[in-house]
């Protein structure tokens, strides 16, 4: 008999094991891995620890760490479901769907049953384009276990792009009856009943949102957004933080789907505002997200700088390798401490997150060099009140071109560009909005 026969070591080795999976659940991964490597010395074929020190290597970052891991333990295991089921979570973290989805196959070949892997199968048909198949993969899911709060969801995403808003709605609140209370499902839920007429269900669910987390700040905002009447002068800073940060990893696919052109329409307008060939700027992509201004603008750019509240955002920027410098900051206080820096300012869909203008604009043209460009794009509104801005029912607020215009003038830049353009489709309708470039005059 060998000591791992022994009954007395084996129930040891599963005293340790649930101890490093204790501070693997609460977050503690340094002391959670270095007890899963020290069973793996005494017991190098170990499935469940080579699972779940898989599993503690994707928490941090490594990868390919965590497939090796994990794929030695399906060498030694092959029906090993959980493994397969993470594995293919790791392999769809990464964009390996192809990995993904063979993955969740083999786990509903062992286990039929296995709810999350038609799901999480679901997910990965989606990603693809595939959605009759995604579709069918998380009603097999609803079909196995009625309350799994995910394919609820996944599938009231798939009926809302579908714009069959009664069967989106349903499934949100089902999402959210099964414990699935997170912000993505409450704001689904509530945009669901806003694009189906329902405003005051909408308000409602808000309401119901906000009895659980008063002071969220996305839901105060949206509240705000259907409410003109208590409407902000801007969006506050924990309300985009938080809302850049959530959706930071599936942004440019998001975009993507939506037709997304302003960034595209403000690089053309900065090669028509400077000289041909023109290069070696000092540019500022000011609310730079996750980098789609970056790659366009790089050309030009001598300098190129990225300015975001989202730490998320600028990690995705960063990955472009188009940016020289990265720097988490609202863009307000960011330019009033940037003075004269900057040959030009680029601003892709940022400053529909503020109402008034003035401000930002006062600081950024401080923040050019005389004779610099100032381009952004904002909502179009087509008329307003005196304000001249209006908070619309998405989030975002709308500009009027004479509003705009006159900020601009107070600010002091000289008469620049104004053009109405078609920024992206969202519910299935075209949004309009503006594309300025405006300059800071040349010292006299």
């Amino acid at each position: 008999m060998t000591d791992r026969d022994n009954p007395s070591d084996q129930a040891e080795e599963s005293r340790v094991l649930e101890q490093a999976m204790r501070l693997h659940r609460a977050g503690r991964l340094e002391p959670a891995i270095s007890i899963y490597r020290q069973v793996l010395e005494d017991n190098p074929d170990h499935p469940d620890a080579l699972h779940y020190l898989g599993m503690a290597c994707h928490s941090t970052g490594d990868f390919e760490q965590a497939i090796a891991h994990i794929g030695k333990a399906l060498t030694i295991a092959p029906a090993y479901v959980e493994a397969l089921n993470n594995l293919g979570v790791i392999y769809q973290s990464m964009g390996r769907l192809e990995e993904a989805e063979n993955c969740y196959s083999r786990v509903i070949e062992i286990r039929p049953e296995h709810s999350d892997s038609h799901n999480n199968l679901g997910v990965v048909l989606k990603s693809q384009g595939r959605l009759r198949d995604a579709g069918a993969s998380f009603e097999q899911a609803l079909a196995l276990d009625p309350n799994h709060a995910r394919a609820h969801h996944n599938l009231g995403n798939l009926y809302r792009r579908a714009k069959h808003h009664d069967e989106a709605i349903f499934h949100f609140r089902a999402a959210i009856d099964a414990g699935l209370q997170t912000m993505e499902a409450r704001q689904a839920l509530v945009n669901a009943l806003f694009n189906s007429g329902q405003r005051d269900e909408a308000v409602t669910a808000l309401d119901e949102w906000l009895e659980v987390e008063p002071t969220h700040p996305i839901a105060l905002h949206m509240k705000a957004a259907l409410q003109a009447s208590q409407a902000p002068s801007r969006a506050s800073d924990d309300y985009v933080k938080t809302v850049f940060d959530e959706m930071a990893g599936s942004f440019d696919e998001h975009l993507g789907d939506l037709g997304y052109r302003a960034p595209i329409l403000l690089i053309d307008a900065l090669r028509a505002a400077v000289k041909p060939g023109a290069g070696g700027l000092r540019v500022l992509d000011a609310g730079c997200g996750t980098g789609l201004c970056g790659p366009l603008v790089q050309p030009l750019a001598a300098h190129l700088t990225g300015v975001d509240l989202s730490p998320k955002m600028l990690h995705r920027a960063q990955l472009t390798a188009a940016y020289d410098e990265l720097y988490e900051a609202e863009l307000t206080d960011f330019l009033q401490h940037h003075q004269s820096v900057f040959d030009v300012i680029i601003c892709a869909d940022t400053l529909c997150y503020f109402g008034d203008l003035a401000e930002v604009s006062d600081a950024a043209v401080k923040s050019l060099k005389p004779g610099g460009h100032f381009l952004f794009t904002v909502e179009h509104l087509e008329s307003g009140d005196d304000a001249g801005f209006a908070l619309n029912p998405n989030g975002r607020y709308g500009h009027t071109k004479q509003y705009v215009s006159d900020v601009l003038q107070q600010a002091g830049f000289s008469a620049g560009s104004l053009d109405t353009e078609i920024l992206r489709r969202e519910s299935g309708k075209d949004v309009e909005g503006l594309v300025i470039c405006a300059s800071r005059p040349l010292a006299a």
